[in-house]
């Protein structure tokens, strides 16, 4: 295995002047993470200890939850809160370059803590603060980003690359798939080439705290027009994430 499973597993949410966004499916996520490699449930004290942790605070956080186990059958956790300026604002964020890096078997459905491997790949192909890798099988299709799922457009087809036990089921990857067909677009959840990426019209990636952000380029072989529709989406993700919260009716 590629990561230390005694170091644990996390999660990243943002945190909107002390509102959690998606706060259900990320913590829906952990804990299927937790139940299916320890062996254990939650306690639903966390639950409640994450949303005190973000309640209140004005502006952008990042928070962070690690769960470790100490045990079998015992878990401990930690939560963190730290104010973030690269939190998505309803624009398409700063553009990343992606550099492929083979690993057939990817990262999986988890968030390791363990990243010594992915860190040991950004040190080997020294890369900038801008470059993320994109992880690839050995066949050359992409698996998504050392920090986002990776979307593909041509025309008024989206393709993303599918569950398949290699890739995190990301939850804005989840809501982005939504909206998009939502705003009448063709979503497809299937293999894609690096060829493939590099012909598409545009591409983006997402994740929990940037929101949406365009593709510069892949490897510097190639580059992407304007974000056209990466630019609607990034609107209705911000819309969505903004709703207010239903009024509870009054309990009598």
């Amino acid at each position: 295995p590629h990561a230390d499973l005694a170091l644990g597993v996390f999660e990243t949410m943002l945190v909107l002047d002390g509102r959690i966004v998606e706060f259900e499916s990320h913590l829906g996520r952990l804990a299927g993470s937790v139940s299916g490699l320890y062996g254990s449930q939650l306690s639903a004290r966390l639950g409640t200890q994450v949303v005190e942790a973000a309640a209140g605070r004005k502006g952008a956080h990042r928070l962070r939850v690690l769960v470790q186990p100490i045990s079998v059958g015992c878990l401990e956790w930690e939560i963190s809160v730290v104010p973030t300026s690269e939190a998505f604002s309803g624009r398409v964020g700063s553009s990343v370059a992606l550099v492929p890096a083979v690993l057939a078997r990817g990262l999986g459905g988890h968030k390791w803590h363990d990243r010594r491997l992915l860190a040991g790949r950004r040190e080997a192909l020294e890369l900038g603060a801008g470059d993320q890798l994109l992880l690839v099988d050995d066949d050359g299709y992409v698996l998504e980003s050392e920090q986002a799922n990776v979307f593909t457009v041509s025309r008024n087809l989206i393709r993303t690359p599918p569950l398949d036990g290699r890739i995190l089921a990301g939850t804005t990857r989840e809501k982005v798939i939504r909206l998009a067909l939502a705003t009448a677009f063709v979503v497809s959840e299937e293999p894609v080439s690096l060829e493939e990426l590099a012909l598409g019209d545009e591409a983006f990636v997402t994740s929990s705290i940037k929101g949406l952000c365009a593709v510069a380029s892949v490897l510097g072989s190639c580059s992407f027009a304007t974000l056209s529709v990466g630019a609607r989406l990034a609107k209705a993700l911000w819309k969505s994430w903004n709703l207010p919260v239903a009024r509870q009716p009054c309990e009598r």
